[in-house]
């Protein structure tokens, strides 16, 4: 009986340890680095973060996406963040308990990536806390639109990089995967268009391999399969906003926004410039991983595998340098770090001086990176974690503490990034569709402009509080409101007259 039950343990461990190893990581991960939404850190929010939260909260409270609240994001951010509200009763904790099942999927895909290049455990969950440590610095304060991706992009990426390691093998490609890469373009549709970069170069390449094998059977399978896996996100949300007739919102603002912001952008470089090469540089290992695939690939003559990342490295080479340079854009490319170290380590196997060089090579700039960002990172954690210790106050409480406690409820926020948290600094749920980022999204829109104004000529709100450029409504609040408070940070108080 002893014997039968040390047995049984043993294939547990062995069938589930891994993911238990996934878990753990994740979670000590998620408490220590998500500084918007872990437990350990009270009274911050982030940037972007913050505005997801509140939108995530203004959706459980009951209001519509891009009719009673806007952001030119997809509605899977808030959908999730609107999810950790209702499983903890109005809490973000909430949030943060479902980001450690999502950061758990996420690492499970990158362990089972490393164990195709080495069957060892040991080795895999190494490379699993190397991966995630080396992606903190894009982590930011965690709850990014990018985080809630990644489960799917990595699982997609085991697929296709499985595929690619048997493609001499391999006349088909199983049709099963094609529905978890049609699910992945749904979710990365449904929150930012340009996550799909990871993956839609190595799915190109399949197809093409499939049309030039003259395999049309296989290839009408996986797209009819693709096409069924994102019918299973878009449904749901489709059927939700046509619903409250609001679908037309939601392509807008989902899509069309996007692409009239996106008309508004330019590289970063020239505004950067040298600071601009330094956090590329610094910020973006992930990506450049990819181009070591490429090379090892190409050496080792995998032109189908090498052709794929050369297309995805390209594309993602076109995302990054669209706009300005954000430190969460690369977390996409988190699964490029795992195939590169495996490529690596086979090198170091092999009785080939050039190969061997590489590799010792690309371990010290590992090296070097983990220990340039990650220090840095980690005494950011400590910072914020005695935030609301400190006392520090946001530059514009001053002039919020000027709207007596019952008026809270008319009163919304005109500015930017520097008062994403507002709404939850003050507990406050604002009655109007553009309550953040105004200015922003009407350089984008004529549309949005007129929204804009004809919502602030409401003159619903009584306290209005702006930060930065107000153009759009300015002759609005001269007209109808008074400076009632300002300080010399740059926020002023009006006061409906």
């Amino acid at each position: 009986m002893a014997n039968c039950k040390d047995k049984y343990k043993e294939l547990i461990i062995n069938s589930w340890g891994w993911l238990l190893c996934c878990f753990i990581i994740s979670t000590l991960f998620v408490l220590f680095f998500s500084y918007s939404t872990s437990p350990l850190y009270k009274d911050f929010y982030g940037y972007d973060s913050a505005c997801y939260i509140t939108f995530g909260k203004m959706w459980y409270s009951g209001k519509i996406p891009y009719v009673e609240f806007f952001d030119h994001k997809g509605p899977w951010i808030f959908f999730v963040n609107m999810l950790g509200f209702l499983i903890s009763g109005g809490s973000k904790y909430g949030i943060c308990f479902l980001q450690i099942i999502f950061m758990t999927a996420s690492l499970a895909g990158v362990y089972n990536i490393s164990q195709l290049f080495e069957d060892n455990r040991k080795y895999a969950v190494l490379i699993t806390v190397i991966t995630i440590l080396l992606m903190k610095i894009n982590y930011i304060n965690g709850d990014t639109v990018e985080e809630f991706c990644m489960p799917f992009i990595n699982w997609s990426v085991y697929g296709l990089v499985k595929y690619y390691k048997n493609e001499s093998e391999e006349k088909s490609h199983p049709y099963g995967w094609a529905i978890l890469y049609g699910i992945t373009i749904g979710i990365c549709s449904l929150s930012r268009l340009t996550n799909i970069a990871q993956i839609i170069g190595l799915i190109f390449v399949v197809f093409m391999t499939l049309i030039l094998g003259k395999n049309f059977k296989n290839l009408i399978q996986n797209l009819v399969a693709g096409v069924v896996g994102i019918l299973a996100v878009w449904v749901p949300f489709s059927v939700y906003f046509a619903y409250h007739k609001a679908f037309g919102e939601f392509i807008y603002g989902t899509f069309t926004h996007n692409y009239l912001y996106t008309e508004t952008l330019t590289n970063w470089f020239p505004s950067w410039g040298s600071n601009g090469v330094i956090t590329f540089i610094n910020s973006y290992i992930a990506y450049y991983c990819i181009w070591g695939i490429v090379l090892v690939t190409y050496v080792n003559k995998r032109y189908g595998m090498c052709i794929a990342f050369a297309i995805t490295g390209l594309l993602e080479a076109y995302v990054f340098n669209l706009g300005d340079l954000y430190n969460q854009y690369p977390f996409i490319c988190m699964v490029n770090i795992p195939i590169f170290l495996g490529m690596l380590k086979k090198w170091t196997e092999k009785e080939d001086y050039f190969k061997f060089l590489v590799a010792v090579l690309s371990v010290v700039w590992i090296g070097h990176y983990f220990i340039a960002n990650i220090i840095p990172s980690t005494s950011s954690a400590v910072d914020m974690r005695f935030y609301r210790e400190q006392h520090i106050a946001r530059d514009y409480e001053s002039v919020i503490a000027s709207i007596p406690a019952d008026e809270l409820d008319s009163f919304v926020a005109y500015g930017g990034y520097k008062i994403d948290d507002v709404y939850m600094v003050t507990n406050t749920i604002p009655d109007y569709k553009y309550c953040l980022f105004e200015q922003w999204f009407s350089q984008a829109s004529d549309k949005v402009t007129t929204e804009i104004r004809e919502e602030y000529g409401t003159l619903k709100a009584k306290w209005i509080m702006t930060e930065g450029n107000y153009d759009t409504v300015r002759d609005i609040l001269e007209a109808n409101y008074e400076v009632y408070n300002q300080n010399d940070t740059g926020y002023t108080m009006w006061r409906r007259k």
